[in-house]
């Protein structure tokens, strides 16, 4: 009922989400006043919800073109793991690779199509889980969706750390003209467990902050790395490419050329790479329910996947070609083939 709503809403104050969808329920604004609480005697009540929430006309203000949400779209599910790709590509073979892609790229919009034309009103997936199989079902799907991230996590923290590495390494051999070990994991002069370290102390001063505007504002930037890692592989990967092109061959190898193969037996690498590339069903909906045209939201959706897809496949086709002809062997940060004094890395 109305008191157990007002009760749900008091232990969520700052949630736009919940303003959106109390808002978009109710005919007029007044209403939804009183549905909230708003119009309640209890002063102190009042004053909190009214700090808590906006009204309708600054709602409907925040309201995102197709555009934006296709691109937010691309901005969440687009991140480090793109380095790990043309790694993923040469344990796959090309073609197998490439049809992996498109697979795994069409199996998550639909499973998250579905979940898009489900949720109705809901605001996050687990409401949704709930409405369908209950509360066993909604802890299930709260468990995966745990796991899920953990190992997330841990391969983007992995990720970060061979990255922070490398920027310290080049720091270190500019500024000191000293050269760091980079395949030791000991403690023993200044390796990767030292960089683990620091990154894991940074990590945990982030988690600290409450406010959850100083992550959305850092996430902003997101764009402009993902867009410039997917660009660094794709034209540094064309440049190796027509430079060493006579080191690969789609044939028989000659001397020392390296055959590029078109499917191998290392497909479920790059499997267990684009389930988390394309994994973006946990927070699609509050990006969804913010799309000023919700009749459009499947063909947004789409849109968005396959600018995700089509990214990741020119990062990595190119980027493995042409390391391949540079470097043979990839490593799986593709970014440790390079120098730590490289630039461009």
């Amino acid at each position: 009922g109305k008191r157990k709503l007002r009760c749900r809403v008091w232990n969520f104050p700052k949630s736009t989400e919940l303003t959106l969808f109390f808002f978009k329920n109710m005919e007029t604004p007044d209403q939804s006043k009183a549905y909230l609480g708003l119009d309640t005697p209890n002063v102190r009540m009042r004053k909190a919800l009214r700090a808590s929430f906006t009204n309708a006309d600054i709602i409907k203000s925040h309201k995102q073109t197709s555009m934006q949400t296709v691109f937010n779209i691309w901005n969440t599910m687009s991140g480090s793991s793109m380095v790990s790709l043309p790694w993923a590509i040469q344990q796959a073979g090309l073609a197998m690779g490439v049809f992996l892609i498109a697979f795994c790229g069409t199996l998550c919009f639909y499973t998250c199509s579905i979940i898009v034309s489900l949720s109705k009103n809901d605001i996050d997936f687990s409401m949704t889980i709930y409405r369908y199989l209950g509360k066993p079902g909604q802890y299930v799907a709260l468990t995966a969706s745990v796991s899920v991230l953990i190992g997330a996590a841990a391969v983007y923290f992995n990720i970060m750390n061979c990255c922070l590495f490398g920027l310290l390494g080049a720091i270190t051999e500019w500024g000191w003209n000293h050269e760091l070990d980079f395949s030791s994991n000991s403690f023993t002069g200044f390796t990767t467990s030292h960089s683990a370290v620091i990154l894991g102390g940074a990590m945990l001063l982030m988690s600290m902050i409450r406010n959850p505007a100083v992550f959305m504002k850092i996430n902003s930037f997101g764009a402009i790395f993902a867009a410039g890692t997917v660009t660094f592989l794709t034209v540094f990967g064309i440049y190796n490419m027509t430079k060493y092109q006579d080191r690969f061959t789609f044939s028989d190898p000659v001397g020392d050329q390296r055959q590029i193969k078109m499917i191998d037996a290392g497909w479920s690498d790059l499997c267990g790479i684009l389930a988390l590339g394309f994994m973006i069903h946990n927070v699609v909906l509050p990006i969804m329910k913010n799309n000023r045209h919700q009749d459009k939201n499947v063909r947004d959706l789409g849109l968005g996947y396959f600018m995700v897809a089509f990214c990741y496949t020119c990062s990595a086709v190119f980027a493995y070609l042409g390391w391949v002809g540079a470097f043979g062997i990839i490593q799986q940060n593709c970014l440790n083939n390079l120098e730590f004094t490289s630039v461009v890395a």
